[in-house]
């Protein structure tokens, strides 16, 4: 469908990430991007010094009408894209500045109804706590009240397939 999310937790190595990966591919070449939320924070504050950083998506523009020859930041594109995997939520700490960010991100593609899944290795209690009350509640009522709510279990297959699921997805 063209809205919600899917929350997926559960530990490393159990297919999680996979999984997304295998629906990003189903896609096909529609508009899709995969990140870990370590990647994405550190690109955020690469654009700290760039003035034309908002907490908004900008309405889609055509190249002829661009006015300015900046790149659009990496908020703009994590907001803008159509089908976001957002992987590793919790694997990090995040400083004040980040947790703002990551808010303003997944209230925006909630508001925006943009299709959106969230991997975690943090247990539902921890993950909780991780994001807080609000934007908590929000994923929740965006999973369909944890209809699209996946609790993966089980033993690593990391180290047993040797398989590159990411491969082509970056």
């Amino acid at each position: 469908k063209s809205c919600g999310f899917m929350l997926v937790v559960g530990g490393p190595g159990c297919g999680k990430t996979r999984l997304a990966c295998n629906i990003i591919r189903e896609l096909g070449d529609r508009d899709a991007l995969y990140v870990r939320q370590a990647e994405l924070t550190l690109a955020l504050r690469a654009s700290y010094g760039r003035k034309d950083v908002v907490l908004h998506r900008h309405p889609q523009r055509d190249d002829d009408e661009a006015t300015d020859d900046q790149p659009p930041t990496a908020l703009e594109i994590v907001q803008g894209v159509r089908f976001l995997v957002l992987d590793e939520i919790g694997c990090n700490p995040l400083a004040n500045d980040e947790r703002l960010l990551l808010d303003e991100l997944i209230k925006h593609r909630y508001e925006q109804r943009k299709p959106t899944i969230l991997i975690s290795n943090l247990p539902l209690d921890q993950l909780k706590q991780f994001l807080g009350d609000a934007l908590t509640d929000r994923i929740v009522d965006a999973t369909g009240n944890r209809k699209f709510l996946l609790q993966f279990s089980g033993e690593s297959f990391r180290r047993t397939t040797g398989e590159n699921y990411l491969e082509g997805l970056r």
